[in-house]
């Protein structure tokens, strides 16, 4: 098998090479009526050609035995092995290997040239830069192939990483995105029901190919109604800005057929928010007893966090399959008089994006995170771990360029989390 492929090479490679070689070499012809003159210039220019025809062949001739003796040192290295034929594909150019289903050899990277007949009898190579030239100057319209480009990567970014956007750059080089999220959440306990309306904005920046940085911008408008007493009610509501997240995203390494591509997220959580999610005299409470403020619905820890996040997908197209793992530690703060810090929070998402069309996708994903309770002046933690999970369905359209819409409903699989989240984003990219 390898040598044929062997012979396979050096037959392509002679071939091309002759051919080149002899192209460019045009024998002067001897028109009647020349004379003798003409004639033996003819003739002198035919010994001339010969001549330097014989010096190139030689030269191929010793560059075909100098490929050879690599071909036969490579194939001494590797020793026998059932794998050695596909090892050797490498080595055929590309002229000479199968192109597309139908298109036979020689259709591949390097098409043959046309030849257009000369008035003179003989044949001219119009290479692709001529043919474009040509096609310009007769005011034939010509596709841009960047413009397809963009297409297929506005179609690829829709199908592919949006449903894990928080996680994974998907900007190349100077490109800018904005994202506006509006959400409605909907939670109903034995003693208590909340129902919260969110906006979260989002900022991203490519600094180059698979490295981007972010911010996140929430607001939010909350109502809390908590019964205490018989057919008694107590609602509550608060409206505050977030706290901001601060982001970086980067690729570390490419997915393959062999193993899947991961990303590494690191941020920053800034205590932007106006009001502080504790009571108001945290040092009255006795120790052990939980410092929370559960009559209004807060929507921010007011504390400053670090946390990361590793991200890793996998493409069989048109389905995207994706896992992440991430961490946030919260700094200890203190209100009142009392250090309070939340504990570790772990955190997950895993799920799946497949294209229904160019521009439409389809995306399931399962999320949630387990966090440890507070810790109050370094004792024991005062308020027990939460624990939620939720199952997310969405559909990722893309509207024109760069431009898309995702339409998400989110439902809670414990009790610990929010009944149900219907939410739409649109994303704009520059």
């Amino acid at each position: 098998m390898r040598s044929s492929r062997i012979t396979s090479l050096l037959k392509t490679l002679a071939a091309a090479s002759f051919l080149a070689l002899i192209a460019p070499i045009v024998p002067v012809r001897a028109e009647p009526g020349d004379g003798a003159a003409g004639q033996s210039v003819a003739k002198s220019a035919d010994s001339q050609a010969t001549a330097v025809l014989l010096t190139r062949l030689e030269a191929l001739e010793k560059r075909i035995l100098e490929l050879e003796g690599q071909l036969k040192d490579q194939e001494a290295a590797q020793g026998p092995s059932s794998d050695g034929a596909e090892a050797y594909e490498d080595l055929i150019p590309a002229y000479d290997q199968p192109g597309p289903a139908g298109g036979g050899y020689g259709s591949a990277a390097v098409p043959p040239q046309p030849q257009v007949p000369t008035t003179s009898g003989g044949y001219v190579i119009v290479t692709p830069e001529q043919a474009a030239r040509a096609a310009d100057e007769s005011g034939i319209p010509r596709e841009d192939p960047s413009a397809q480009a963009v297409a297929r990567e506005d179609g690829d970014v829709a199908a592919a990483a949006l449903l894990f956007r928080d996680t994974v750059p998907t900007l190349t080089r100077r490109q800018l995105e904005i994202s506006e999220e509006l959400a409605y959440t909907r939670n109903q306990g034995n003693l208590q029901s909340d129902r919260v309306f969110m906006s979260t904005t989002a900022v991203r920046y490519g600094i180059m190919n698979g490295l981007e940085l972010g911010a996140i911008i929430p607001a939010y408008w909350g109502i809390r109604e908590t019964q205490v007493g018989l057919n008694e009610w107590q609602s509550y509501d608060v409206a505050d800005i977030g706290d901001i997240t601060l982001q970086g995203s980067g690729d570390l390494w490419e997915q393959n057929a062999w193993r899947p591509g991961a990303a590494l997220t690191l941020g920053a959580i800034l205590p932007t928010s106006t009001y502080s999610p504790y009571l108001d005299d945290v040092k009255a409470l006795r120790p052990g007893t939980d410092p929370r403020n559960i009559i209004y619905p807060y929507q921010a820890q007011q504390h400053w966090a670090t946390f990361g996040n590793l991200q890793f997908f996998k493409t069989y197209d048109p389905v995207i399959i994706y896992l992440g793992l991430g961490l946030q530690y919260t700094f200890a703060q203190e209100f009142s008089g009392v250090e309070i810090r939340p504990g570790l929070t772990f955190n997950y998402n895993a799920g799946i994006s497949m294209g229904l069309s160019e521009h439409t996708s389809f995306g399931f994903q399962v999320f949630g995170g387990y966090a440890e309770g507070l810790w109050v002046n370094g004792l024991a933690p005062s308020a027990p771990a939460a624990e939620q999970h939720s199952a997310r369905v969405s559909i990722i359209q893309g509207l024109w360029p760069g431009v898309y819409l995702e339409p998400a409903v989110s439902f809670g699989l414990n009790a610990q989390s929010a009944n149900s989240t219907f939410s739409t984003t649109v994303r704009k990219r520059f």
